[in-house]
């Protein structure tokens, strides 16, 4: 329990931030997933990803240090055939990273189980990576002589190297966290199927990348490694062409079937990056920021912050409702009973809340996002700048402006990479430059280039594309009516929080006063009271007059059915559904009603509390009717809509939190019809 200071009055809120199986039965791990440490989810959900991603490509990198002698004669580019040991060394190593990449597809796939897969796929992999170390560390210093030169199949394997460790190693801090820590389950239950399936995509990409490569060396007298590297920025679309054109006529006939699948192939990798990675990154961002925004609202509330920040708060809230939110909840007025006020005030500082989250989430993903960008386009430019000094000898100035050609896919082909050591980097750099520029690019189509675009249609109003005088007026002459009527409830609400509270002081007048009470009876106010255990519940209004208890069974199962047939379809068709308040209504006091029927205490349907927050002071002065005398006054309050298994905190979208419940409620009023037919006394 929370305690704090509100009007000279003792406030109690009951809390439960800790996520558990909710009544109903519908919290599951995925949804327990955005609610584990940061820590946590990284070693259980992205360190699996990015070895899964990687590990193909790595595999890839490993055939090309086989593809060729990793050392060649300075003067006339001729290669040396390597030591046979050297070439033992990384056949074996590539033999056990294939043998560890099929492990975690298999273990991604749940064919193998996690205990026997997860070990000696780490294992295999940092052996892999060890036995090329040995090689690579003593050919770069024993073997290398002055006339000689490192070729691209050496760098493909160092490369592939640091691949192995790497990867292998955030598989590691993933088994620690299951067996050392026990964070969560010994397997991969939290990825998705379609997160499983993107480790399955790169290997169809990585294999399509070699296949090319090897086609295409035949057709054009190419080294496998030169093709490969050919084949990357043709798939990638970013087109240099002017190091390896195409000169046989079958190679640029063939190149018609393989730049169109490829780039498929390219798409649904970059899309899958995308979907699955960043935007349940995206989802988890918005979760932790809700939660701060409901913690920081506990103690507005409660009294506990600042007076500035409390007023500055309460006065935006104000607004924002003035403004939009209370014409989404704007009752119809056969709907505007007193049942209702408590579940539309917090309803509305759900809304208001949710709508801060996801413009912070907007903010904070663009920020990411720029800041990978320019990680990658500057990194990548000093890496260019490095190892083209012994080739091209470029400039820093002329380095940044190959990779940010390159890595917006414009590829004038003026620069290129000219070196054994940098083409293999390019390779492994555009592979991850392309998606952080595709991400980038939609993160800025959700902030930046909204932003213009609404900056445009504002100024072609005021200027060459004017709205009709007429509409103009009636917009004006709507707002205005909108205004006095948001207005006039301030007044009312004021007037009524004036009297409990002495009236407030150094804030806008009505603002504050109105977002107050709203806050407050949104947590707490109810108009039906049923006293089950010592505790009160509050519900929902019987129909049509009719108490709960003698609604007939089979009525509440039709509307039931009813109900879940209609969000049945806006699951299909549209994932993001926000509901109208009306909407709203009506499936609470379905839930309400069904819940009493059954004699269960759902989680979140049946809100419990001890007395109106707003109206009733429990132990202390000028007490009301009913409550106990003696003490100072402690007032009980609790969420609602923004508890821990509310709609705003569920991983499910809203459509399919009430289709959830809607569901399992109909399943329990069903049996419970079919035992009283069975017991003679069904309805």
């Amino acid at each position: 329990m929370k305690q704090g200071k509100h009007g000279g009055l003792s406030m109690t809120r009951h809390t439960s931030h800790h996520r558990e199986e909710g009544p109903f039965g519908v919290e599951g791990e995925e949804e327990l997933a955005y609610y584990q440490p940061t820590l946590w989810w990284f070693t259980s959900v992205v360190f699996p990803l990015i070895a899964g991603t990687f590990g193909p490509i790595a595999n890839l990198f490993s055939v090309c240090g086989l593809a060729q002698p990793w050392r060649q004669i300075k003067a006339t580019g001729a290669h040396i055939t390597d030591p046979g040991w050297i070439l033992a060394l990384n056949t074996t190593s590539l033999v056990l990273a294939l043998v560890a990449n099929l492990l975690l597809l298999f273990n991604f796939a749940k064919r193998i189980s996690y205990k026997l897969a997860q070990p000696f796929t780490i294992i295999f992999w940092y052996t892999s990576s060890s036995l090329l170390v040995i090689p690579i560390a003593l050919t770069h210093t024993i073997f290398l002589h002055p006339d000689h030169i490192l070729s691209q199949s050496y760098h493909y394997a160092f490369i592939s190297t640091i691949i192995y460790f790497i990867i292998s190693t955030l598989l590691l801090f993933n088994l620690i966290g299951t067996y050392t820590f026990h964070a969560y389950p010994a397997s991969f239950a939290q990825l998705t199927m379609a997160q499983r399936t993107l480790m399955l995509q790169t290997i169809i990409f990585s294999l399509y990348l070699a296949l090319g490569a090897g086609v295409f060396s035949a057709i054009e007298d190419w080294s496998f490694n030169d093709a490969l590297y050919w084949a990357d920025y043709t798939l990638l679309t970013i087109g240099l062409g002017s190091d390896f054109p195409l000169m046989k006529t079958a190679g640029r006939m063939l190149l018609f079937p393989f730049a169109a699948i490829g780039i498929i192939f390219v798409g649904l990798v970059v899309s899958s990056v995308q979907g699955l990675v960043l935007e349940r990154g995206k989802v988890r961002i918005t979760k932790r920021h809700l939660e701060t925004e409901r913690r920081r609202w506990e103690a507005i509330i409660d009294g506990q912050s600042a007076t500035i920040t409390r007023e500055r708060e309460l006065r935006k809230f104000g607004k924002a409702r003035e403004k939009c939110l209370a014409k989404v909840t704007k009752l119809r007025e056969e709907e505007e009973e007193e049942d209702t006020v408590w579940r539309r005030r917090e309803f509305e500082l759900m809304r208001y809340i949710e709508m801060n989250a996801a413009r912070m989430q907007k903010y904070i993903a663009l920020a990411f996002s720029v800041g990978v960008f320019v990680l990658v386009w500057v990194g990548g430019s000093v890496v260019f700048w490095a190892l083209e000094n012994n080739g091209a000898d470029w400039t820093y100035p002329e380095s940044l402006f190959f990779s940010y050609t390159s890595i917006l896919t414009i590829g004038y082909g003026d620069f290129f990479p000219t070196t054994n050591a940098s083409r293999p980097f390019f390779v492994i750099w555009s592979l991850v430059a392309i998606p952080a520029v595709t991400v980038l690019i939609s993160n800025m189509g959700q902030t930046v280039v909204k932003g213009v675009d609404e900056a445009t249609v504002w100024l072609g109003q005021r200027s060459i594309l004017p709205e009709r005088v007429g509409s103009k007026r009636h917009e004006d002459g709507k707002k205005e009516d909108e205004g006095k009527e948001s207005e006039g409830m301030r007044e009312r609400v004021g007037q009524e929080l004036g009297k409990e509270n002495g009236g407030g002081e150094g804030v806008e007048e009505g603002v504050k006063t109105e977002a107050v009470e709203e806050v407050k009876e949104g947590v707490s106010t109810s108009a039906t009271v049923k006293v089950r255990d010592g505790v009160e519940i509050a519900t929902g209004d019987a129909t049509e007059g009719q108490s709960t208890t003698e609604a007939p069974l089979a009525m509440l199962m039709a509307r039931l059915a009813h109900e879940i047939s209609h969000i049945a379809r806006d699951v299909s068709e549209r994932s993001n559904m926000r509901y109208a308040w009306h909407e709203w209504v009506r499936w609470l006091k379905l839930m309400d009603e069904a819940s009493e029927r059954l004699d269960v205490i759902s989680g979140w349907s049946v809100n419990f509390r001890m007395r109106s927050l707003s109206r009733v002071t429990v132990g202390g002065e000028g007490e009301e009717e009913g409550t106990e005398s003696g003490g100072r006054g402690v007032e009980v309050w609790r969420w609602t809509w923004l508890d821990d298994h509310g709609p705003l905190f569920s991983a499910r979208t809203e459509a399919q939190w009430v289709l959830d419940r809607l569901c399992l409620l109909l399943e329990r009023v069903a049996e419970q019809c079919v035992e009283e037919v069975r017991e003679g006394g069904g309805r």
